[in-house]
């Protein structure tokens, strides 16, 4: 069962890629959380059911953006929960590793210049502390994913799957604030992707 829910929720995936209706985004992170709990051991797993499951939220916000309100802002704090959860799951198993230390820094340093010389000009003031620190939490889950204490593939799966939404992130940014339209392109697949990975390496585990 947890199998063909995973397969479901990527199959709407692509659907939402292709059709355009956001449905099948809804659809494919709620399969990939009954994936996750059909797994079983759904104790461990609450905090990245849980992420899974604001993150549904947060899309639908983002989403629906154009309509009012100020919904950008409230998606980017429901993707910062989401963020906090799955650094949350990846902690608990956590095993200290310089190498993830070391590729981590040098990614923030990166980041950090990119906001301040790119990004960051471009937003408006409101948002330039919320964003700055959905940045912060983002690379801190990817951080703890790969420190995860976990045995190949999970770890393998885990980690790709949240730098997949690092990288989707990094393209809305691109895409909204950056002005380069063709990024756009890239975010779904890149979030999708992320969901179904971060599902099937709770699956191998």
């Amino acid at each position: 069962m947890a199998y063909i829910a995973l397969i479901a929720g990527a199959l709407c995936g692509v659907l939402r890629c292709l059709l355009k209706k956001y449905i099948f985004s809804a659809c494919t992170t709620l399969l990939c959380a009954c994936a996750v709990a059909a797994g079983g051991d759904v104790g461990s797993k609450l905090p990245l059911m849980a992420g899974l499951l604001v993150s549904v939220a947060a899309d639908w916000l983002l989403a629906h953006q154009k309509e009012g309100g100020n919904r950008f802002l409230y998606g980017v704090i429901g993707f910062f929960f989401a963020h906090l959860m799955f650094a949350w799951y990846a902690f608990e198993r956590f095993a200290f590793s310089r190498g993830a230390l070391i590729a981590c820094l040098i990614l923030l340093a990166g980041y950090i210049v990119y906001m301040a010389l790119r990004m960051l000009p471009r937003v408006a003031k409101g948002l330039k502390l919320p964003l700055t620190l959905y940045m912060l939490v983002s690379l801190l889950s990817l951080y703890c994913a790969l420190s995860m204490g976990a045995a190949q593939p999970e770890k393998a799966l885990y980690a790709v799957g949240i730098g997949a939404i690092v990288f989707s992130d990094t393209m809305i940014g691109e895409s909204e604030f950056a002005g380069v339209e063709k990024a756009h392109r890239l975010v779904l697949p890149t979030y999708y992707l992320c969901h179904v990975l971060i599902a099937l390496s709770t699956l191998v585990r």
